[in-house]
């Protein structure tokens, strides 16, 4: 669970489909392609999780992936999952 705050106030969580290694965010889908909405949502949750590595895995007619990262890249991925642990 990744909370989700506003101006220091907690307005929100949510549950990422999966997480692996406590480091890459991995949102799962299934349309005839990769949507723009689900590319936000997957940009919120990095977001919210303070940075890091995630794929956007959708399986439709095809198998495809996209990755995306947010954030410095010599920092550690999905810090705001390991502060709320």
């Amino acid at each position: 669970m990744i909370s989700v705050t506003f101006r220091g106030f907690t307005i929100g969580t949510f549950y990422a489909d999966l997480i692996v290694g406590g480091v890459i965010l991995v949102e799962v889908k299934s349309s005839s392609t990769i949507e723009k909405y689900a590319e936000a949502q997957i940009l919120n949750y990095l977001k919210a999780a303070g940075g890091g590595v995630g794929l956007l895995l959708n399986f439709g007619r095809e198998a495809i992936y996209k990755r995306f990262a947010m954030g410095d890249n010599l920092a550690e991925s999905l810090p705001g999952l390991r502060s709320q642990s």
